[in-house]
């Protein structure tokens, strides 16, 4: 009877050490892979930043959008120098003559009955 006990005692204990090392591969496999799908998922958005960080530089980059400019056959040019002239011209007889309040209308300069107008010549 003794024998019987032990040997039950025993394969118990040996069902237990199996569940348990069950149990760990497991545990391990599903952790394997959790980890598989992160490592996929870490080499797709590494790949993405490197794709952002190249076009945020290509777009920093003059040259390359001067490049791109080229390639596209957009002819530009610099601009040419403008020079602006600034003219005093007198109020209109017939705003005077309505009784406008000139310095209301057209602040500081209104006083002086006169409206600033701007011209614009070009170098050409």
């Amino acid at each position: 009877m003794k024998n019987i006990v032990l040997f039950i005692l025993t394969i118990s204990l040996a069902a237990v050490l199996m569940i348990v090392h069950i149990n760990q591969n497991v545990a391990l496999i599903k952790r394997s892979y959790v980890i598989r799908d992160k490592e996929r998922e870490l080499a797709v958005i590494s790949d993405q930043y490197k794709q952002l960080v190249f076009e945020l530089n290509a777009l920093h980059s003059p040259g390359m959008l001067e490049n791109k400019i080229l390639q596209s056959g957009i002819k530009l040019i610099h601009p040419t120098d403008i020079k602006i002239i600034k003219n005093m011209v007198p109020l209109d007889a017939t705003l005077l003559a309505k009784n406008i309040n000139a310095k209301d209308r057209f602040g500081i300069l209104g006083g002086l009955e006169f409206l600033p107008e701007a011209h614009a010549n070009s170098s050409e």
